[in-house]
């Protein structure tokens, strides 16, 4: 479950941004962006809503792979579009995943919801289900390719995607989902699937049951 201290918030006249500690994984597309008065490493507070045009902070949050940045518009410009529902496998690191989602706990319980997430799939966060980058220290290795599959024919995916992080077993994934390799070669549709999140699986991004064995709750 998010641990809602960790989340912090910065209230502009314009747009208010959303911080969730818990879900970042310091990918630093924020304070290398071109909004240096906006995020400000080492500064407390180092998020300033007042910085930048909403416009501006709308695009560079939108930009945050794990979600971990968010934000609520007050001048009545857009709210952040909804993407199809897809899934990318990152190169020796995290499952990108974009949509209308739904992050619960094996209880059922929601752990996060929005368009943006970035979820270990090495098996060895400190963080899980989110990514943090533990896949540099422990050397992943998986290219991010996807094999071409049969899928159903004619699938949008499009719709809530509802994504259960089993107790020592895959993500559960609920819904319309395009599976792409990370050179956007090749695109697996799926209604309804399960993502390794051990990174043991002979057919990544998918299940393969590898995780038997394995307590990544523990990992």
């Amino acid at each position: 479950m998010t641990d809602k201290t960790r989340i912090r918030t910065y209230p502009g006249d314009a747009i208010t941004i959303r911080y969730d500690a818990t879900r970042c994984m310091h990918a630093a597309m924020c304070v290398n962006s071109r909004l240096k008065e906006v995020f400000k490493l080492g500064d407390k507070p180092w998020i300033d809503p007042s910085g930048a045009t909403a416009d501006d902070i709308a695009d560079v949050v939108e930009q945050c792979p794990s979600g971990a940045l968010q934000y609520e518009r007050h001048d009545g410009g857009p709210d952040e579009a909804v993407p199809d529902n897809r899934a990318t496998p990152e190169p020796n690191g995290a499952l990108y995943v974009r949509g209308e989602l739904t992050l619960r706990d094996a209880q059922g319980r929601e752990i996060a919801r929005g368009t943006r997430l970035a979820l270990c799939r090495c098996g060895y966060s400190e963080d899980k289900p989110f990514c943090d980058r533990s896949h540099d220290r422990v050397g992943f290795d998986d290219d991010g390719t996807v094999d071409d599959g049969f899928g159903p024919k004619g699938l949008e995916p499009r719709g809530p995607l509802v994504i259960t992080v089993s107790h020592n077993g895959p993500l559960s994934v609920e819904g319309r989902l395009a599976v792409a390799s990370a050179d956007g070669r090749s695109v697996v549709y799926r209604n309804n699937t399960a993502l390794c999140r051990c990174g043991r699986s002979r057919y990544k991004p998918f299940c393969d049951g590898s995780h038997h064995g394995v307590r990544l709750d523990e990992a």
